[in-house]
């Protein structure tokens, strides 16, 4: 027998903050770290994906994933 093994879900997110200075008014804008992916979509999930519609999907669907 076959099944799909528990999610284990790891989320981390980031919230970047824009300010200004009151004194000199400069304008300072938070940066995302540098092994942040740059999508909202990680890469294990979008091979996943990737796998399902391309492999699974198309053989037991009469409407194939388009983009």
């Amino acid at each position: 027998m076959f099944d799909i093994p528990k999610s284990m879900v790891d989320i981390t997110e980031y919230r970047l903050f824009t300010g200004q200075c009151r004194h000199c008014k400069e304008t300072v804008k938070a940066q995302k770290p540098e092994n942040a992916s740059q999508g909202i979509i990680g890469p294990n999930l979008l091979s996943y994906i990737g796998v399902l519609a391309g492999q699974y999907h198309n053989k037991y669907s009469k409407n194939p994933i388009t983009t």
